[in-house]
C-alpha cells in the first residue's frame, strides 16, 4: 500500500514519562511507515533549535529557570517547531511522528508538587490550546521502576535530568492517565512489555484509528 495524495498528512504524538521508550517507538513507527511507503517525518521536542538548546540546558541543570518559565519556553519551542517543521511536512502530505508535544508541558508543568496543581494544569492547557491538535496521541503507560531501570542501564546517559526521580515520574504518569481521559485524541498504550510488543500495540492502534484497520 502506498499513500499518494495531495491531502495533508496525519500528525501522531508519542510520549510518556522519561524511560517509557518514546524515542524508540517513534523510530519504530517511522520504519513501519517506510515499509508501507507512507512518507513520514520523525521529529521531537525540545527541538534542536535555539530555544530547544536553552531548554536542554535547564533540564541538564546547566542553567536555572523557574518551573513555570521552563514550560513557557517549551511552548515557544513548540510554536517554532510547528512553523518550521510540522506544518510544512503535513501540508506536503507527510505523516509527522513527534516524540513529545503539548501533553508533556501540561503533565510535567503541573506535577512540581505532590498534588497536581489545578491552576497550572488549566493554565497550561489553555496556553497550548491554539496549537494544532494531533490526529492521534499515544501515551506510554509504564511501571515507573521499569522506566528508571531502563534509564540507569542506558550507557549514553551521563546523568539524570531535572525530572528523573521516581516520585516525580510517578506523578507524571498519573498526569498522563488523567490527560488521556480529557483528550479525545489520546490513547494509553501498555509500555511494560518488550520493545516489539509495545510497537505492535502502537501499530494496531494506528491501523485502527488512522488507516482504516488495514494491516501490512
Amino acid at each position: 500500500m502506498k499513500i499518494m495524495s495531495n491531502l495533508e498528512g496525519k500528525f501522531i504524538v508519542i510520549e510518556g514519562p522519561d524511560g517509557a521508550g518514546s524515542s524508540t517507538q517513534v523510530r519504530k513507527l517511522g520504519s513501519y511507515f517506510a515499509r508501507r511507503n507512507i512518507p513520514a517525518l520523525e521529529t521531537k521536542e525540545p527541538t534542536n533549535g535555539l530555544v530547544g538548546g536553552i531548554i536542554r540546558a535547564a533540564l541538564n541543570k546547566i542553567w536555572a529557570c523557574s518551573p513555570y518559565g521552563l514550560q513557557l519556553l517549551f511552548c515557544a519551542d513548540r510554536a517554532l517547531h510547528l512553523y518550521h517543521e510540522v506544518e510544512p511536512a503535513l501540508k506536503a502530505g507527510k505523516w509527522v511522528i513527534s516524540d513529545r508535544y503539548a501533553p508533556s508541558t501540561i503533565v510535567y508543568g503541573a506535577t512540581e508538587n505532590p498534588e497536581i496543581d489545578e491552576d497550572i494544569w488549566n493554565r497550561l492547557k489553555l496556553i497550548n490550546d491554539p496549537f494544532r491538535k494531533p490526529d492521534l496521541s499515544l501515551f506510554l503507560d509504564i511501571e515507573i521502576r521499569l522506566g528508571i531501570g531502563r534509564m540507569d542501564s542506558d550507557g549514553t546517559r551521563a546523568m539524570r535530568d531535572l525530572y528523573e526521580t521516581e516520585e516525580r515520574l510517578a506523578r507524571v504518569m498519573s498526569g498522563y492517565r488523567r490527560l488521556a481521559r480529557e483528550y479525545l485524541h489520546a490513547v494509553l498504550v501498555d509500555a511494560n512489555g518488550s520493545i516489539e510488543d509495545v510497537h505492535e500495540r502502537i501499530v494496531g492502534i494506528v491501523n485502527e484509528r488512522l488507516l482504516g484497520g488495514q494491516n501490512e
